[in-house]
This record gives structure tokens, sequence and C-alpha cells, in this order.
């Protein structure tokens, strides 16, 4: 099967277990770390859920690296695979990823149930942000802030003010808002 398939049936398959969740976006190749990483699939509502998707064509080489950069961000992670890369990433992912394997009836077995990522930084949520959308969230809460700095001082300037949750909550309201206005 081909990432393609894989994604389609993650969808099918994650829509249909938010379907009453009416502010669930997915979302296809998500930056983070500005732009060192991207995660096959955001699922953004009520937390911040990253997947990746590792087909049996695929190479785990750079699965290490992404996964550094995934767990700063997300608050759920999980990785959905074919059966040829099974035992490698057992033994490679953390513990608080999730892990499904396709099968080739298309059928997404659970592996491994995740759990909540406890290592996301105030600084990799923060970077989800565009600039705008950073100095809105100090112009709301009346933090003074140079109009001409660039985005390191922004997002430096939120993690130092604001508490972790405030953060995810507002980077995925904000991340809603530019979802729903390119659509």
């Amino acid at each position: 099967m081909h990432d393609p398939q894989i994604r389609q049936i993650l969808k099918n398959e994650l829509k249909n277990q938010y379907k009453d969740v009416q502010d669930t976006i997915f979302w296809d190749e998500f930056e983070v770390q500005n732009g060192l990483a991207r995660i096959d699939l955001a699922v953004i509502n009520g937390s911040l859920d990253g997947y990746e998707i590792k087909s049996g064509q695929d190479s785990l080489a750079r699965l290490v690296g992404q996964m550094r950069h995934y767990d700063l961000t997300f608050e759920n992670l999980s990785i959905v695979i074919e059966s040829v890369h099974l035992n490698n990433t057992i033994k490679t992912v953390p513990a608080h990823w999730g892990v499904l394997e396709i099968e080739r009836d298309g059928y997404l077995n659970i592996v491994r149930k995740g759990t909540a990522n406890t290592g996301i930084t105030k600084e990799a949520v923060t970077s989800l942000l565009r600039k705008d959308e950073m100095v809105r969230m100090l112009l709301a809460n009346n933090i003074a802030h140079r109009k001409t700095s660039n985005r390191d001082y922004y997002i430096k300037s939120i993690a130092d003010n604001f508490r972790k949750e405030t953060i995810l909550n507002y980077v995925r309201s904000a991340l809603k808002d530019r979802f729903a206005s390119a659509s």
C-alpha cells in the first residue's frame, strides 16, 4: 500500500471517530519547528495530535530526527505503519506514541495505545503561529512588544508570559481560523 492510500484510510477512520466533535480539522503535511519537519497529518480540535505514516516503501532512517521535532510540538502522537516496519517501530518510537498497523485489507490495528506527551515546549508550540498571530496574542493581553522584532523575539515573549495551556488553546484556535480561511 502507498502513503496516499494509507492516509485516506486513516483520515476516514479519524473523521468517523471525531464526527461529533464540530471543530475538528485535518491538516495534511503539517509543518513544525519553522519547517524543520513535516508530519503527515495533524488533527486539531481540543488537542493537537500528530500522525506519521510509514508505508512499506518508506525508510525509517529519518524517523528519529522527525520524532524529536514532533515530541516538542504535539500533545498526542501516533505512527501508522505497514507490518514490515512493526518491530523496528516498536523499538524506535517512545512509549507515549500510539502505534497503528495497517493491514492489507485496510483495517487499522491498534498495536499500542498512545498516552499524553509531556515533552512539548511552549516555544515549539508557539512557533506554529505566524508572526501576525503572535502579535495579536500579545496585543490581546496588553503585553508590550517591539513592532520590528523577528519571530524568535515573539516566540520568546509569548513563552515567557503565558502558561503552556494558554498557549496551546490560543494556537489551536489560531490554526483552526487559518485553516478555515484557507478553505
